[in-house]
């Protein structure tokens, strides 16, 4: 029987990661050439944005960069500036 559960398990995390990295990598021969796993010294590299008001931290990205794309893992904003932000992306809040 299948059993779903949440599990917060690093070392499970890590085989999914690797179970998928190697059938991506299988299936896609640019992400086979490409892939950091071919090249140890290609490393993701983090690239986080924070955005600050008179010095006070309101909001960020959490990310990394990898193959050339920079992929974003988590947005944050205060409450009182998403408005601004939503103005500033063209959408209303």
């Amino acid at each position: 029987m299948i059993e779903f559960r949440r599990d917060d398990g690093i070392k499970e995390r890590q085989a999914i990661h690797a179970r998928l990295g190697k059938y991506n990598r299988e299936m896609c021969p640019w992400l086979k050439d490409h892939s950091p796993l071919q090249d140890p010294e290609r490393k993701p590299e983090y690239a986080d944005f924070l955005a600050f008001d008179d010095g006070r931290l309101i909001g960020g990205i959490v990310g990394f960069v990898a193959y050339n794309w920079y992929f974003l893992d988590l947005l944050y904003v205060e409450e009182a500036y998403r408005e601004v932000l939503a103005r500033l992306m063209g959408e209303k809040a």
